[in-house]
């Protein structure tokens, strides 16, 4: 099965600390391992850059994407 991922997965993941911030990373973490399938779509790409431009943390921004 694959696993759509949502923006807030990889908000949460890369953000501070937070109740689901490492549930989140886990989820990618599987995902890298490959012990899981996942994908975004552009959409995806697009939201992060504009979260993270809004929150004037262009650079981070770009490293999470």
């Amino acid at each position: 099965m694959t696993y759509f991922i949502d923006t807030s997965v990889i908000i949460y993941a890369s953000g501070k600390e937070h109740p689901y911030k490492k549930p989140c990373a886990a989820i990618l973490s599987a995902i890298e391992e490959r012990r899981v399938a996942g994908v975004i779509s552009v959409e995806i790409i697009q939201e992060l850059a504009d979260r993270f431009i809004s929150l004037g943390h262009k650079e981070a921004g770009f490293r999470v994407i």
